[in-house]
């Protein structure tokens, strides 16, 4: 199973979990839950960037939890 490093970051703190990339959604979750957190960043351990944003609202629709990631740089058009 292919695991990568990543920083999971909230109001109260961060830290680092090994995460397979494919289920990064469902560790969101888990790690917001866990840590009574209103937001969870997770960023890639090596670059600092952020991949993903989870945040829950109970009137937020599919059980609440909302899933944001970063969009693309936007290109000039000169």
């Amino acid at each position: 199973m292919f695991k990568r490093k990543f920083i999971f970051r909230h109001e109260n703190g961060e830290f680092e979990a090994l995460c397979n990339p494919m289920f990064i959604r469902q560790a969101a979750v888990v790690a917001l839950s866990e840590n009574n957190a209103k937001f969870m960043e997770i960023a890639d351990s090596e670059t600092g960037v952020t991949e993903m944003v989870c945040v829950y609202r109970s009137t937020n629709p599919n059980g609440g939890f909302m899933f944001l990631f970063p969009d693309d740089e936007p290109k000039d058009e000169d």
